[in-house]
């Protein structure tokens, strides 16, 4: 069983051959529904595991993009007592979810 651990802006994320996971939201506005991960920061396969300091050179994870999707809507409630003071704001955290196609070493 081969998997890795990826780093894409701020997050970690462990993945194997196969998975649909999501990731923070990326720009969608280029040809190619493909593209790569070349901060791999642990690659553990049927030989051993591999670990970066902090990444491993030369391994990458491709990912082909399936679409995006919004998350659980947040609300926002801000209050001040006895000063009249409310607020109320929300957002919903966008998407992008992708799915693994190989990674290499």
């Amino acid at each position: 069983m081969k998997y890795a651990v990826v780093q894409y802006g701020s997050s970690q994320y462990k993945i194997q051959d196969g998975d649909v996971i999501k990731i923070e939201d990326r720009d969608l506005t280029s040809d190619t529904n493909k593209f790569t991960l070349d901060k791999v920061l642990m690659i553990s396969d049927d030989s051993g595991v591999q670990v970066g300091h902090p990444y491993l050179e030369g391994a990458r994870a491709e990912l082909e993009i399936i679409g995006e999707k919004a998350g659980p809507k947040i609300s926002v409630f801000k209050k001040k007592k006895r000063k009249g003071y409310r607020k109320k704001t929300g957002y919903r955290a966008k998407y992008t979810v992708a799915k693994v196609l190989n990674i290499s070493s």
